[in-house]
């Protein structure tokens, strides 16, 4: 998705670093009012800007890198996960993952959540909907989707020195 966005901004207004960063702009905007947002729901506002403020966010929010729409993705299923809103959180998750597939990892704070209040059964297909996101992506773009490999002297180290070692 992120490709797409970037492509479609710099075919219409050019192809200069300006028009990068602005095409990098609204996510930095959301991920910059998300973190506001999560902070107010954890009760510090002002905290949200605490992680923006360092190097790695801020040169982030100015490259046309994945991590940019992944961090905004998260930062607001976040939000509405602390919300009690599932379907929203579904929404980003999936969202999320289709940016990077680090987003998967929102079912882990989604499924404590779960287990942590009423474990309704109606809110599962949104703890899942990450791990959902991923599976079809998997199916539409088959051997692209294939496990990285190891290197074949990895396997070679496992087999001989690691038994030796413990």
């Amino acid at each position: 998705l992120w490709f797409w966005w970037l492509g479609a901004w710099l075919r219409l207004f050019g192809t200069s670093v300006t028009g990068v960063h602005l095409a990098c702009a609204p996510f930095a905007a959301a991920l910059g009012w998300g973190s506001v947002a999560l902070a107010r729901r954890l009760g510090s506002p002002w905290a949200g800007l605490a992680p923006l403020a360092t190097p790695p966010v801020m040169a982030q929010l100015v490259r046309p890198e994945l991590d940019l729409p992944l961090l905004a993705c998260v930062v607001w299923a976040l939000v509405a996960l602390l919300g009690s809103r599932w379907r929203t959180f579904a929404g980003m998750g999936v969202l999320a993952v289709l940016f990077k597939e680090p987003g998967v990892l929102l079912c882990v704070p989604a499924g404590i959540m779960w287990a942590l209040a009423d474990r309704k059964w109606t809110r599962l297909p949104a703890v899942l909907a990450p791990l959902a996101a991923l599976g079809a992506w998997g199916l539409l773009h088959g051997g692209l989707a294939d496990a990285e490999r190891l290197p074949d002297s990895m396997g070679v180290w496992i087999t001989t020195d690691f038994p030796l070692a413990v």
